[in-house]
């Protein structure tokens, strides 16, 4: 309420009365890997408010209920439980689904609309929220935050400085040593 009660104080109401945020999006899985195995059996993700920085939304999902997976080993069915298995699609898609299903409950539940969201370089949770098209006519604007721009850049030229292809080894060494020391 902090947040939105900041937007109508800003005058950022958009033509449906409305107030627009613009808000922080990331995940992350119980599984700690960066950029090659994509196999967490949990995962979460929030939507942030940018102006006070507090969670405005947050979702869990899991591939993975350990009374189920004991009575599958059994060879049994499992009894009566709080099932924690949300969850049946790839790890990869767990972020989007969640901030999909933020933006999809934001009118409802707060009444106000997220118009700007900034986030890493992750197109596949911009590309899930276009498609569900939360707000009917409202277009959904990504902006890049800025320290995953400048993590995704460095990795790309760790990428360089490893390719025996790209150039001379004399200038991947010393670009190795400016930024790899």
């Amino acid at each position: 309420m902090e947040e939105k009660q900041l937007a109508v104080q800003a005058g950022e109401i958009g033509p449906d009365g409305f107030p627009t945020l613009t808000v922080v999006v990331d995940g992350c899985w119980a599984k700690r890997s960066y950029r090659n195995n994509y196999s967490s059996l949990s995962g979460a993700a929030a939507i942030v408010g940018f102006r006070t920085k507090k969670v405005i939304y947050m979702g869990v999902r899991n591939r993975y209920c350990m009374v189920c997976s004991r009575a599958a080993a059994a060879n049994e069915q499992a009894g009566r439980h709080c099932c924690s298995k949300n969850w049946h699609g790839s790890s990869s898609s767990m972020e989007a689904n969640i901030i999909q299903e933020g933006f999809m409950n934001s009118v409802a539940m707060y009444g106000i609309k997220y118009t700007k969201i900034i986030g890493d370089g992750d197109s596949n949770v911009y590309k899930t929220i276009l498609d569900s098209r939360p707000y009917d006519a409202l277009q959904v604007e990504k902006l890049e935050c800025k320290n995953h721009l400048f993590r995704n850049f460095c990795l790309k030229l760790k990428d360089l400085v490893k390719d025996s292809k790209v150039g001379p080894i004399i200038l991947r060494k010393c670009l190795g040593k400016i930024f790899f020391v």
